[in-house]
């Protein structure tokens, strides 16, 4: 998988600055693109307690203070998974300097073809929730990803027009599915994570 997930990576960060280029001209809506990386930071019982996370947001501002995007990224949970998800983020201020409160809703699918399940990482100090309970074997599991629900808050600082700077802090949720050829003893595995994020918005 380290191949695939670097090509991804990479196509990431070069959509981000190849579409900042490409500024329409004369447009109703104005355009920006968002990325964005941090750490879904969670219990040192998890065998990744701070799995790194990189997402690109392309958008429009509907409203003066409003923004919708859609996204796309990579993120390396305990396996690798492809958010995809819709971004909405609210500005309370018209200036430079601005807070802002974030809502992103969407599915993360697997890329991860096989993962095995380990006893440390399944109670997570109860910061995590298992159903059914752990009484199954540990792998292997084939997984099928799952939904997220990801509010925040933060600010953003613009450096001029075009050019601004992006901090937030939100909850992570996420639920996610797994299954087995081996029994019926199939997964759903909540987390519960601390999201902190940082990057660049381009206009």
């Amino acid at each position: 998988m380290k191949q695939p997930t670097l090509f991804l990576i990479v196509l990431l960060l070069t959509s981000t600055f190849t579409q900042a280029q490409e500024k329409p001209k004369n447009q109703k809506y104005p355009y920006h693109n968002i990325t964005e990386m941090g750490f879904l930071a969670g219990p040192i019982s998890n065998t990744r307690p701070a799995p790194f996370t990189i997402l690109n947001i392309n958008g429009i501002q509907i409203r003066p203070l409003f923004k919708v995007g859609a996204g796309i990224g990579i993120e390396f949970i305990e396996e690798t998974y492809m958010p995809v998800l819709l971004d909405l983020r609210y500005d309370l201020r018209t200036t430079k300097f601005s807070p802002f409160i974030g809502f992103q809703a969407g599915y993360n699918i697997a890329l991860s073809k096989e993962t095995t399940i380990f006893p440390n990482y399944l109670y997570d100090f109860e910061l995590s929730s298992i159903i059914p309970n752990p009484n199954y074997p540990y792998g292997p599991y084939q997984p099928r990803g799952g939904i997220l629900l990801n509010p925040s808050i933060g600010f953003i600082n613009m450096f001029n027009e075009n050019l601004g700077f992006i901090f937030s802090v939100g909850y992570r949720f996420q639920c996610m599915k797994y299954t087995t050829n081996h029994s019926n003893n199939n997964l759903q595995i909540e987390y519960h994570r601390l999201a902190i994020k940082l990057g660049f918005i381009f206009n």
